[in-house]
């Protein structure tokens, strides 16, 4: 993932053909890391500071 953090967030339309593909591959593999840890946010009995959760 700290490949990511390399791009430094450019514009989507600065990225090369190389760039954006291991972007849209790191980000699947990102939304399924981010998935599970929010499953674990929104257990019962569990409080993060700063994080609300509605369900």
């Amino acid at each position: 993932m700290l490949k990511l953090a390399k791009l430094d967030f450019k514009l989507p339309e600065l990225l090369t053909d190389d760039e954006m593909a291991r972007v849209l591959v790191q980000a699947n593999e990102l939304k399924s890391w981010a998935s599970q840890i929010r499953l674990l946010g929104v257990a019962p009995n569990t409080l993060f500071d700063g994080f609300f959760s509605s369900e």
